[in-house]
């Protein structure tokens, strides 16, 4: 039983590192695509 529990916490724990360094790389890629939408839309009506 506590081998079960303690694979599952490894399991969590990894898979949340995982989700975090992938959310670290995705929210500035994020950001920069909102900066260059919002330069072509102002481009776009001057």
């Amino acid at each position: 039983m506590s081998k079960i529990v303690i694979a599952v916490l490894i399991t969590v724990l990894i898979g949340g590192a995982a989700l975090f360094a992938i959310g670290r790389q995705i929210v500035p890629a994020t950001a920069t695509a909102g900066v260059q939408t919002r330069m072509q839309i102002n481009q776009a009506f001057q």
